[in-house]
This record gives structure tokens, C-alpha cells and sequence, in this order.
């Protein structure tokens, strides 16, 4: 998976669940494949699509994002997306 598909999917699921996911519920239900999210693209996303942590029960942290403006031009990929149902599959390049 490169980074891309991985923002991509990240991205599209917060989205259409703005009350955010625990890395295992987005592990799971997107099919990502790796045990724990990268530390260099999980950087890299509260960078470009905004992505915070916040406390959740126990030890769990979830992963949602912020209300700040986003620039637009960072987000190419995001106007394609935001057209598409929220549930539906990421798209596949």
C-alpha cells in the first residue's frame, strides 16, 4: 500500500465519521494491513488532512479530524472523494 491510498482511505473514512475511529477500527474495517500506524505517515497526515488524537476509553486514542480550515490545494485528491458516498470502498489506483 503507498502512502497515498493509505491518506486516501484515512481521510475518506474520518470524514463520513466525524466522531473518529480507534486505530483498530480503522485497521479493520478499511483492511489495512499493518499491525500499528506508521509514526512518519501518521505525522504526515496531521500535516496534510489535519488528523488528531484524542482520549478515548482506556488506552485507546482516536483518530479524527480537526475542524481547522484545510488548504485546499494540498488536497487534490479530496474534492474526487468528498463526491463519492460515505461507505463506499476507497477508490483504487
Amino acid at each position: 500500500m503507498r502512502y497515498i491510498d493509505f491518506r486516501t482511505a484515512i481521510e475518506t473514512d474520518l470524514r463520513c465519521h466525524p466522531v473518529g475511529r480507534t486505530w483498530a477500527e480503522l485497521r479493520e474495517r478499511l483492511a489495512l494491513p499493518y499491525d500499528r500506524a506508521c509514526p512518519t505517515w501518521t505525522r504526515c497526515l496531521e500535516q496534510e488532512i489535519g488528523l488528531i488524537h484524542v482520549k478515548g476509553e482506556g488506552r485507546a486514542l482516536i483518530w479524527r479530524l480537526s475542524e481547522r480550515k484545510k488548504n485546499p490545494d494540498l488536497h487534490g485528491p479530496t474534492v474526487q472523494i468528498q463526491k463519492r458516498r460515505c461507505g463506499d470502498p476507497p477508490i483504487a489506483r
